[in-house]
């Protein structure tokens, strides 16, 4: 691994002990050892399944840690992507047409000439409310690096891969 997927490894183990009351070799000296359970398995094999992947929640489950404050609600958000970015999204953009349409009804409109006005709102007001949720997503979710392999003393014989691109 390269200095930076060790150091992302490292801050896990220190977030989780200083949450947990654990020490950070207790946590540490786990992860490893749920990873030579599964050592067979390439992915689950690995200590960083159960860092930063899958196997985290099983981790957590048994040294008994439980998110809280802004921690939880990145996992309900990321739980589900795609109602977590739906869902707001329609309900920024209907609650203003729908109030706008309750404006123009009961200024006395007929209800065809309302449907035309809220279709054309419809548009900047969904703009506006993927703009805004991007917004807040984007300050919610920090972004998530991949793993890497320090290949600068060279590259192993097993990890060699021809790419022929015609």
């Amino acid at each position: 691994m390269d200095f930076e997927t060790c150091d992302a490894y490292r801050k896990v183990v220190e977030a989780l002990a200083w949450n947990t009351g654990r020490t950070e070799q207790d946590i540490a000296e786990l992860a490893i050892k749920l990873a030579r359970e599964h050592a067979p398995d390439d992915r689950r094999g690995h200590v960083g399944h159960y860092l930063t992947d899958g196997g985290r929640r099983g981790l957590e489950a048994r040294i008994g840690f439980r998110a809280r404050g802004l921690e939880r609600v990145r996992r309900m958000l990321t739980a589900r992507p795609t109602w977590s970015y739906l869902l707001p999204i329609a309900l920024l953009t209907w609650l203003p047409v729908c109030a706008v349409g309750r404006y123009l009804a009961l200024a006395g409109l007929a209800p065809l000439s309302i449907v035309a006005p809220l279709l054309v709102l419809a548009v900047p007001t969904s703009a506006v409310a993927a703009a805004a949720l991007q917004w807040v997503l984007a300050r919610l979710l920090p972004p998530r690096t991949q793993p890497k392999l320090d290949f600068t003393k060279g590259l192993p014989s097993d990890a060699k891969t021809l790419i022929v691109i015609p």
